[in-house]
């Protein structure tokens, strides 16, 4: 027996099991149909399909912000389904970032108090928040911008510092859904980089849903779904 045989095998990060969401209209429509998935940590998954395809959906399911018909979402190690309200917005706060097409920002806060916020909700001092804040709007080049609100950034602006919200408490998964829609060709190679570095170089967990192919090169790996299944799994340009 090899050294490779004696080898520790690590649990995925993230597990869909047998995982179903169904809408009744008249009659039962999958939105999700049957997806088992796993995720293994500081891999970048993309998700890709047409408009009403479920990719959305599958994402809300494995961050748990959605609960499941049927099946189950393992997330380090936990289960979510058997989870209350409560400690299910627990673990999504600790273990989930993330980011959405239209950003999500509080226009009345400024990109640093936006960040800032994930960290102070989780009962850490504001001088930590804030200063942790700040090292992740320099981290995405926005230390200059950090006094500015919403309104006075620009949309690839927004999305990074809607970026480093998500990463504010460290989660053990980023995940993106359509992160570049609203951004022009230019704001859209700057927030692909982005990701590709949060991957490469600080070895975070990113899942995208995304109708734009061309993010596949940034990917290790790229899943396909349509009518809710997953049609292709397949490598990315990176993998």
């Amino acid at each position: 027996m090899s050294h490779l045989d004696l080898a520790v095998r690590r649990d995925p990060i993230l597990r869909a099991e047998s995982l179903n969401k169904v809408y009744w209209l008249g009659a039962a429509v999958y939105a999700v149909d049957n997806v088992t998935l796993d995720i293994e940590e500081g891999q970048y998954v993309l998700i890709k399909g047409a408009s009403g395809s479920g990719k959305s959906t599958l994402l809300a399911l494995m961050a748990g912000v959605d609960r499941p018909t049927s099946g189950d979402v393992i997330l380090d190690g936990q289960r979510l389904n058997v989870l209350s309200e409560n400690a299910l917005c627990a673990v999504r706060r600790q273990k989930v970032g993330m980011v959405y097409q239209f950003f999500n920002l509080l226009p009345g806060l400024t990109a640093l108090e936006n960040v800032a916020l994930p960290i102070r909700l989780s009962g850490t001092p504001d001088w930590f928040a804030l200063r942790h804040a700040a090292n992740l709007l320099e981290r995405l080049g926005l230390a200059e911008r950090s006094r500015h609100r919403p309104p006075q950034m620009s949309g690839g602006e927004q999305q990074r510092v809607a970026i480093a919200r998500a990463l504010a408490n460290e989660p053990k998964v980023l995940m993106a859904d359509e992160p570049t829609a609203n951004l022009d060709s230019r704001t859209t190679r700057e927030i692909r980089k982005v990701l590709v570095e949060l991957n490469r170089d600080l070895g975070q967990t990113v899942v995208v849903v995304t109708h734009d192919t061309g993010l596949a090169e940034d990917a290790h790996r790229v899943l396909t779904i349509a009518d809710g299944r997953i049609i292709r799994d397949e490598a990315g340009g990176a993998a």
